[in-house]
């Protein structure tokens, strides 16, 4: 039942949303008559969603190899037993557990030009006021950055989780043989753990780039 429901909230939207697409529905009508090709028609004839396109795979592009980086270097540094390393764990996988809305109307206050804790950091600082308008900026650049900030926030989490259940995985003989022969941490990290655990790398990248 549990996964009959889970399929059931996960497909009906896909679903719904396809029949609409063929159908008449909008905003201002609900007529449900069958509309052809005509709303992709329209779709790929509006420059609004090439830029929008376009933007999507620059953001991906960008994000991706960073949450991956410091998902595999937060990986390797908890993979050995540390103090604590339970509670720093449960600490960095918050984010993902937090649901989007609220990460985003945190995110949102955080980044306030007023009242936000990182315009009033940023003027600590300078040693003077500092009020940047992060979301609202003419700068594309600033805005991208704001943005991206969040991504690698909610997204790093994931990529951690798995690429330590990988790195887990590895058989430690190999490892400990590596160091017998003077393999340096580097070189046992580049050459031995990281191509062990490219099928999950790649899986953690299908899976975060859809």
């Amino acid at each position: 039942p549990s996964i009959f429901l889970l399929l059931l909230v996960g497909l009906f939207p896909f679903v719904y949303s396809l029949v609409a697409s063929f159908q008449r529905i909008n905003r201002r009508v609900t007529d449900t008559s069958f509309h052809g090709l005509l709303n992709y028609e329209r779709l790929l004839g509006d420059e609004r969603f090439w830029d929008a396109l376009l933007n999507t795979a620059i953001f991906t592009a960008v994000a991706l190899p960073v949450e991956l980086g410091l998902g595999l270097l937060l990986a390797r540094l908890f993979l050995n037993p540390i103090p604590g390393r339970q509670i720093f764990i449960a600490l960095i996988i918050l984010p993902s557990v937090i649901a989007p809305f609220v990460g985003g109307a945190m995110w949102r206050l955080m980044f306030d030009n007023v009242f936000g804790p990182i315009n009033q950091v940023l003027s600590w600082l300078a040693g003077y006021r500092v009020e940047i308008l992060w979301l609202l900026n003419e700068n594309p650049v600033i805005v991208f950055g704001a943005i991206l900030a969040c991504e690698i926030w909610q997204w790093t989490p994931f990529m951690f989780l798995v690429l330590l259940a990988g790195l887990t995985n590895v058989d430690r003989s190999l490892v400990e043989a590596a160091q017998l022969d003077g393999a340096s941490g580097l070189q046992i990290f580049t050459r031995i753990l990281i191509p062990l655990i490219r099928p999950v790398i790649l899986v953690a990248l299908t899976i975060r780039g859809l």
